[in-house]
């Protein structure tokens, strides 16, 4: 009989990935408050996946996504210095600046090290794993409420759901991952429980997916069009701006009868403590120290404006020339994060760790494939 063999740390760092996940899973129970001890699990298995790049030198030429982590460590590494410069420049230290920086580089080292400790053709351990954790999560928090006449009372038009979380934006990356391979049953459940979840800009990406993934899977995107789109992003926080502008609100309900801040569910009031108050610029976490001695409150549920603020226009280019380089080569994956960075316009999500490391994960899949595939062509 043939002995199987088990390389002990690929094993230990599918344990330690299994905990990191469990302890994320936990994380969610407790409401996030103080559960930081989750990322412990990752950061080791970052550390040993790190010790057997180094120890295989000859491997590290062939490593994948490489200049996708790149990409986004330069924009957070920056991020953290313009911070640390303006914290300089008022004598008022913060760690939050640092907290951020962590929140941002995280999920693309994490991804490169998951996608170069790959030993198959797909990431579905690491999918699978996270997607049990998230699924159990969400029927643990909100399995009681789950009934006929709150499943009716869902209403896309008023963006109103029992279920409503943050929920919605994780399992659009599940449909994603799970499209592309082509697992029926688990896109099934992760686009019902995005439903359920009710995020109105997650639902219409949803539905188009499909259709972009049929029509665009192995096209490219011109310079044109990507410069056009970096363009857009980089003036997007003005754009923002205007309107969440006195003008334009008094425009809106004059015309419309549409009170915006009553619309936008308080974004409107948010912004304008911002733009009106008078911050002093500490970089990263400014704004939620500002908002959380103004209301209580700690997101001001616009990353583009936050951005802008926090790290100057300087920041807001590096954020989208960075990011876009990340997926520069298809037009499909320059469309989801297009539909990304348009929650970063109208609200949060840049600091959310598990949607980026599930959406760096499907990018380096995804690239994978198309990498095998034009060998594959070429040697036909």
């Amino acid at each position: 009989m043939k002995k199987v063999s088990i390389n002990k740390y690929d094993f230990f760092g599918k344990v330690l990935f299994v905990l990191f996940a469990i302890s994320w899973g936990y994380g969610e129970y407790i409401n996030n408050v103080n559960d930081d001890f989750k990322y412990i699990f990752a950061i080791i298995n970052i550390l040993i996946i790190f010790f057997q790049l180094i120890i295989n030198r000859n491997n590290i030429k062939e490593c994948l996504f490489k200049s996708e982590t790149k990409n986004v460590l330069f924009f957070s590494i920056a991020a953290l210095i313009i911070s640390l410069c303006f914290q300089l420049k008022n004598s008022n230290y913060s760690s939050l600046a640092w907290k951020e920086f962590f929140y941002f580089s995280f999920p693309v080292i994490y991804a490169f090290c998951l996608i170069n400790n790959n030993k198959k053709d797909n990431l579905d351990f690491y999918f699978n794993i996270l997607f049990i954790v998230f699924v159990i999560s969400f029927f643990i928090k909100y399995g009681s409420l789950i009934n006929l006449s709150n499943i009716q009372n869902i209403s896309f038009n008023n963006s109103y759901s029992v279920f409503e979380s943050a929920y919605s934006t994780i399992f659009v990356q599940f449909f994603i991952y799970y499209f592309i391979r082509k697992k029926k049953i688990l896109y099934i459940i992760s686009a019902l429980l995005c439903i359920l979840s009710l995020k109105r800009l997650d639902i219409i990406f949803l539905l188009i997916f499909p259709f972009l993934y049929k029509l665009y899977k192995d096209k490219g995107v011109s310079k044109k069009t990507t410069f056009f789109i970096k363009t857009f992003f980089v003036v997007s926080p003005f754009i923002m701006m205007f309107i969440y502008s006195n003008e334009f609100n008094e425009f809106v309900y004059n015309t419309f009868n549409l009170n915006l801040n009553q619309f936008t569910t308080g974004r409107y009031r948010l912004v304008n403590y911002v733009t009106g108050g008078n911050l002093v610029n500490n970089g990263l976490g400014t704004i939620e120290i500002f908002l959380k001695n103004l209301t209580g409150e700690t997101n001001i549920h616009c990353d583009v404006i936050k951005i802008f603020f926090e790290t100057t226009i300087i920041g807001s280019f590096l954020l989208s020339n960075c990011y876009f380089n990340v997926v520069k080569e298809n037009k499909m994956l320059t469309f989801v994060l297009v539909y990304l960075f348009m929650i970063l316009c109208l609200s949060h999500c840049l600091t959310s760790v598990i949607v980026w490391l599930l959406f760096f994960l499907n990018v380096g899949y995804y690239k994978s494939i198309i990498l095998k595939e034009g060998k594959a062509n070429e040697k036909s």
